[in-house]
C-alpha cells in the first residue's frame, strides 16, 4: 500500500502556491503532468497501481444554496 503526492505549485514571493491555471491538466487522467501520466508511471516500477492519491483540488464553480 502506498500514497503518490500529485501537486503542481508556482512560486509567488518566494513561497509555493497551487498553480490554479493549470489545475485541469494536472488533475488529468491523460497528458503530460498529468495524475494518470503520474499513475502509469508507478505502475510501470511497480507493477500495481497506488493505493491513494494525494492531489490539489480546487472547485472553480459556486455551490447553489438552494
Amino acid at each position: 500500500m502506498y500514497l503518490i503526492n500529485h501537486f503542481l505549485d508556482k512560486t509567488i514571493l518566494g513561497n509555493p502556491v497551487p498553480f490554479v491555471e493549470k489545475l485541469n491538466q494536472t488533475n488529468a487522467a491523460t497528458g503530460v503532468g498529468s495524475l494518470g501520466a503520474q499513475v502509469d508511471g508507478c505502475v510501470a516500477q511497480h507493477s500495481k497501481p497506488p493505493n491513494f492519491m494525494l492531489v490539489d483540488v480546487r472547485f472553480n464553480h459556486r455551490f447553489s444554496s438552494s
